[in-house]
Order: structure tokens, then C-alpha cells, then sequence
């Protein structure tokens, strides 16, 4: 992994296989994930290329509902989420069985969806659009449409119009859930922060 891409030499992800760096969703103990320019922006310097993260806040008050919040958020831009510790040095996650004991559930049913998504390939034009402006949409190959409640605060609701060749119903790697697909358009539902991976070929593994 090149450590410190693209977010210090944003030139550097063509010539490199895998970028990724060290990040602080919790600092002082507060909820405050990476913002959706940042995402973006690194999203686009990596291109297709995989993105790996290393977690290095306070694990004390990086909740489990915290981690797959992160996981759930990563997997949208198609980034493989992971850990290190608060100073970089000390108190590492993986030596600490409490924690990615705690956690293991979420490794193993959020990373093979992650990993599946950016398999096929982040492109930068969606071919898919949403109603509700807070609903931010991303594709991958020709499959997986991938979407991100912006708020943190409201529900985000809306109708995604898909462009994209599709089955008669979608459905929701995340969740499992099955949307029917009317005149093109599936209606959406999504809590606040909450991410949906839509699937346009269920089935056809």
C-alpha cells in the first residue's frame, strides 16, 4: 500500500497499484467520518485501483456501531476499510482480541461485498440518478450502483432511475432487501448516514 496517497500527491495512484493511508473517524471521541469531497477526490485519483484505510483513532470509543458504520461508508466508494492505533505505535487493534473479536461479524459479512464492488471497477459516470438530492450515488462495472444518505440528521428518501441494463428487481447487498423495479426507477428508503449496494443482477453470480 502507498502509504500517504493520493491525499498528499494526488499525481502518484497512475504508477502505483494500491494507495491508502491512516485516518481519524473519532477524534476527541466524537463521530466524524471523512467527508464526502475527501472520498470523492480520492476516489477519482485512485480511479479503478483498490483504497485501503487504516483506522487510527481511540479503539475505546470506536464503537461496534461505529466500525460498521465505517464499513458500511467505505464500501459505498468501493475502499477497503481497516485498523491500526490511536498513535500509530501502541494499542494496536489486531492485538487487542476484544476488539476485532467483537467486531469479526462485520468483517465477514461487510468485506466480501466490499471486495465484490471494487473487483468490477469504479467508473465516474453513475448512468443513474436520484430524486433526492442528499442520496449520493457511485458506480461499479456494470453492476452494483452503490448510494449514501448524506445526512446525518433526517432520513433521505427518493426515487433512483437506474441507466443501466438491469433485472426486473434489484436488491441490496447490505441488507437483503429486494426493490422492484417500475418504468426504470426503484424507490428508495435510507436512515441517516445509512448506505445501500445495489446488486442490478441478483443472482446471476
Amino acid at each position: 500500500m502507498a502509504n500517504g496517497t493520493p491525499c498528499v500527491m494526488w499525481f502518484l495512484p497512475v504508477l502505483l497499484d494500491v494507495a491508502g493511508t491512516e485516518t481519524d473517524w473519532c477524534p476527541g471521541g466524537k463521530w466524524t467520518p471523512m467527508s464526502l469531497d475527501e472520498f470523492c477526490y480520492r476516489r477519482a485519483c485512485c480511479g479503478a485501483k483498490p483504497y485501503c484505510f487504516l483506522m487510527n483513532t481511540d479503539f475505546h470509543y470506536f464503537t461496534h456501531e461505529m466500525v460498521e458504520k465505517y464499513m458500511k461508508r467505505s464500501g459505498v466508494f468501493g475502499m477497503f476499510p481497516s485498523f491500526f492505533s490511536a498513535d500509530a505505535a501502541t494499542q494496536h487493534y489486531f492485538k487487542q482480541p476484544d476488539l476485532y473479536e467483537r467486531d469479526r461479524p462485520l468483517f465477514k459479512k461487510y468485506m466480501p461485498i466490499i471486495k465484490k464492488v471494487a473487483e468490477e471497477g469504479w467508473k465516474p459516470i453513475t448512468k443513474a440518478v436520484s430524486s433526492e438530492k442528499y442520496i449520493h450515488l457511485e458506480r461499479f462495472g456494470e453492476r452494483y450502483i452503490t448510494l449514501l444518505n448524506t445526512r446525518s440528521d433526517i432520513p433521505a428518501e427518493g426515487v433512483v432511475t437506474l441507466y443501466l441494463n438491469h433485472a426486473s428487481e434489484v436488491v441490496d447487498e447490505y441488507t437483503g432487501n429486494v426493490y422492484p423495479v417500475d418504468n426504470h426507477g426503484i424507490q428508495i428508503h435510507l436512515g441517516p448516514e445509512d448506505c445501500a449496494v445495489l446488486n442490478l443482477f441478483p443472482g446471476a453470480e
